[in-house]
């Protein structure tokens, strides 16, 4: 099996497991809040359900990436895992806005909820099964480099927070302070803001092809090749770890084909190296005689 075939089976036994675990949690949220009363504790049942539908989307993002590059595809499917990952961030959104909504209709028609020792049984049990999910998959995530492995597990990061804050909201309901239940959900709102920012912004800057690597050390790199004599016109596109880069590099004019056909390979070679998130490199090959150091120091364009 290739390493890529075992990554991708990796993840998804990952987000299988979390899947599962995220839709127990949801359920006692969900029967508890409408057992209360707490808007709270619902809302955060609710955050709970759509961490399951986002492994959902993990899950089935994670098996089109892992299809192999075909004539319609030749780059591969990877940026379906970004996709994935985006419909995560969008999901958040829709989290807020039914959030929203049941806050608004909770300070129309204002009463406490019911606290008893079941609500501190439950928030505490699934607060800490949230934690240990969390912990899990950002671990699993950086060993198997996987953005969406990452993603989800900040997506289920908030559910810890937000279950604190939930659980510390039933304190004052509790106590006698019966804004504490609308307040708390006022909270989760902004924290589930937050998250989805924080995972929505990359997936948007790789999907806009925006530069994912360091150009000035590929530069470096390229220079440090016996023969080359510049280098210029570095791009790269793809996602932090799945990255493709193009550029060009000028020889000697006395090189023959096959000489400069070696440089090249070497300058591949000693990039891919040195940067393992970089996955190919396109090369293309201009004589010093048509692009002299001086104008492509200048920046001018190529000749």
């Amino acid at each position: 099996m290739k390493p890529d075939d075992e990554r991708n089976r990796a993840i998804l036994r990952v987000l299988m497991l979390v899947l599962g675990l995220n839709w127990a949690v949801s359920l006692a949220k969900v029967l508890l809040g409408y057992y209360t009363g707490a808007i709270s504790v619902a809302a955060d049942g609710v955050h709970s359900f759509f961490d399951g539908i986002s492994n959902v989307i993990g899950i089935v993002g994670m098996w089109v990436a892992a299809k192999p590059p075909d004539p319609e595809h030749p780059y591969g499917h990877r940026k379906y895992e970004v996709l994935a990952t985006a419909g995560i961030g969008l999901l958040l959104l829709v989290a807020i806005l039914r959030l929203a909504l049941a806050l608004w209709a909770r300070l129309e028609h204002p009463f406490a909820p019911q606290v008893e020792a079941l609500s501190f049984v439950v928030m505490l049990g699934t607060l800490g099964m949230n934690l240990g999910v969390t912990l899990y998959e950002s671990r699993r995530g950086r060993e198997l480099d996987s953005m969406v492995l990452l993603a989800d597990a900040s997506h289920t990061r908030s559910d810890v927070f937000v279950s604190s804050t939930v659980i510390a909201g039933l304190v004052g309901v509790w106590a006698g302070f019966e804004l504490a239940d609308p307040l708390v959900a006022i909270l989760v709102l902004v924290v589930i803001g937050r998250v989805a920012y924080a995972l929505l912004r990359p997936t948007f800057q790789t999907l806009t092809d925006r530069a994912q690597a360091d150009i000035p050390r590929i530069t470096q790199l390229a220079l440090g090749v016996p023969g080359v004599r510049a280098v210029h016109q570095v791009r790269t596109r793809g996602d932090a770890s799945y990255i493709f880069l193009d550029m060009h590099i000028i020889l000697p004019d006395s090189l023959s084909v096959v000489e400069g056909h070696r440089i090249s390979h070497a300058v591949k070679g000693r990039i891919m190296a040195a940067l393992p998130q970089v996955k190919d490199v396109v090369i293309h090959i201009e004589p010093e005689s048509e692009n002299p150091l001086e104008e492509v120091l200048a920046g001018k364009p190529a000749g």
